[in-house]
């Protein structure tokens, strides 16, 4: 079955596809122009196609794929922040179930608590443009207010 109107809309026949090798594509013409008006040589397609067209220049990427060496503050606060994320989502689930008391809650308000005065000591050890630290730094104020909530009893 053969579909000409989509939606009242008429759809023109496809054109018909040329032979493979017969002639070379309008890109490829194109391309060849461009690589020999900007000093390239060589047909395209061969090894020799990563030539740079001015305008189009790439620059160095200082810094981006440098791989760098983690120093031990920053593998704690990494751990710490994990943890503490881990923490958050037990303390999502237990409130979420309907079997749980707030008694059997609490503790683990109590070890949020704790790991929110954790995360701000290793937040304070780290130098101020390290990303880590504004990341410890959220996951610490989204568990102080978490803390917080549960204490002033909004959970009730």
């Amino acid at each position: 079955m053969d579909i000409k109107e989509i939606g009242g809309a008429y759809l023109p026949p496809a054109p018909l596809a040329k032979k493979e090798g017969s002639q070379e594509s309008e890109f490829q013409k194109i391309f060849q122009d461009v690589r020999q008006a900007a000093g390239g040589s060589g047909p395209a397609g061969t090894a020799e196609t990563t030539g740079i067209v001015p305008g189009f220049e790439i620059g160095p990427l200082n810094g981006v794929l440098e791989i760098q060496e983690l120093q031990p503050l920053q593998s704690r606060g990494i751990a710490a922040t994990e943890n503490t994320l881990a923490l958050l989502d037990q303390y999502r689930r237990a409130l979420a179930d309907p079997a749980q008391t707030l008694k059997e809650i609490n503790p683990l308000v109590q070890s949020l608590s704790e790991k929110v005065t954790d995360l701000q000591s290793l937040a304070q050890g780290l130098a101020p443009g390290d990303p880590l630290k504004t990341i410890i730094q959220e996951v610490g104020t989204l568990s102080a207010v978490e803390v917080e909530k549960f204490n002033r009893g909004e959970y009730v």
